[in-house]
């Protein structure tokens, strides 16, 4: 059916908005100098687990909420025929929404998290392919550009200096403002960022991995010291561990983070986070976030709520932040030596 045609935006929720505007926390994502909130709204799942009426409502109460950033999910492909049929709901979902509320552009921070499929990332004329999904993508959002395009890790990808150049043509149109990547190796981060320094090209301004309660050695091992001397943005991924935690999900049974702990130290962890939970009088998913949220390298972390109630329970818990005794209770037993911490830069707007 079509979308709902009354704008959420009464003048008491405008009012409303224009306060948490004020009072919301903004921080700065690494070097993009973009100015985005701590919950990054992930669209993934929609027209999947969330149908279009659904999508629709998550998106109006994270703006509600005074949230500005949501990233959405893209399949690229070599060719136009390919790509319609791997496109994915969200793309649509997203510029129907972005039309529907004549949303002003500016008040939204678009990343569009991109999948290169094995043919077009070894494709001699890869610049091209890239040119044109970006001009459909962008067609498909009712968008003039992406904000920040995370390109997703695959073996494929190398050599970098080849994808950088191939990036280079969507920064110079303006169709791209910031490149980043997910689940990039930190040194092939490296690696690419002194490639694209050697020969002038875009560089990687934002990293994007698991990152959690459950699963954090990754980024203390790799990408905490990246992060603060190249000064990228980090994203944190499944920063919930796909619930299991809150869940009591046995480990193996879901995905969006590796690493994870022994069953015992996760167990502990879960004893832990629910009394600090029940202390507080909140949600231990709440605890969860909050934890994520207060690590000084993050710059937000990335949610997908199925449902609204589930979005304003997550969203409670970005205003607080945890003690110096509860984030002791809750960090891990042990903490690489010369592990860096370096405080994300918080900007609040006037």
């Amino acid at each position: 059916g079509p979308l709902p045609a009354v704008d959420p935006f009464t003048p008491d929720h405008a009012a409303k908005r224009r306060h948490l505007l004020r009072i919301m926390e903004y921080r700065v994502l690494g070097r993009t100098e973009l100015l985005v909130t701590p919950l990054a709204l992930g669209t993934s799942h929609f027209g999947w687990r969330t149908g279009v009426h659904e999508s629709t409502a998550i998106l109006d109460r994270h703006r509600t909420h005074g949230g500005n950033f949501i990233e959405i999910t893209s399949v690229w492909c070599h060719d136009a025929v390919t790509a319609a049929l791997v496109a994915l709901p969200s793309e649509e979902h997203v510029g129907r929404w972005l039309q529907l509320r004549a949303m002003p552009r500016h008040e939204i921070v678009l990343a569009c998290r991109i999948l290169l499929d094995a043919d077009l990332a070894g494709d001699p004329h890869l610049g091209k392919h890239l040119l044109d999904n970006c001009e459909r993508t962008l067609r498909r959002l009712h968008t003039d550009r992406l904000d920040l395009l995370l390109i997703e890790w695959d073996e494929t990808l190398r050599p970098l200096e080849r994808l950088s150049a191939a990036l280079q043509p969507l920064v110079r149109r303006g169709w791209v403002a910031h490149v980043g990547v997910s689940g990039f190796p930190a040194w092939r981060i490296a690696v690419g960022n002194a490639l694209a320094q050697q020969h002038s090209l875009p560089p990687f301004k934002v990293a994007r991995a698991p990152f959690s309660l459950l699963e954090s050695r990754r980024f203390e091992l790799e990408y905490s010291d990246l992060c603060s001397e190249q000064h990228l943005g980090f994203l944190a991924q499944a920063p919930l561990a796909a619930s299991a935690l809150v869940r009591k999900l046995p480990l193996g049974t879901h995905r969006g983070w590796s690493c994870v702990r022994p069953a015992a130290a996760a167990g502990s962890i879960r004893h832990r986070l629910a009394h600090v939970a029940q202390q507080r009088g909140v949600g231990m998913a709440q605890v969860e976030l909050a934890w994520v949220l207060g690590h000084p390298g993050v710059g937000a972390a990335i949610v997908e709520p199925a449902s609204v109630a589930e979005l304003d329970h997550l969203h409670a818990a970005t205003p607080w932040r945890l003690g110096d005794d509860e984030r002791r209770q809750l960090r891990e037993h042990w903490m690489p030596a010369g592990a860096s911490r370096r405080a994300a830069t918080v900007t609040p707007l006037p």
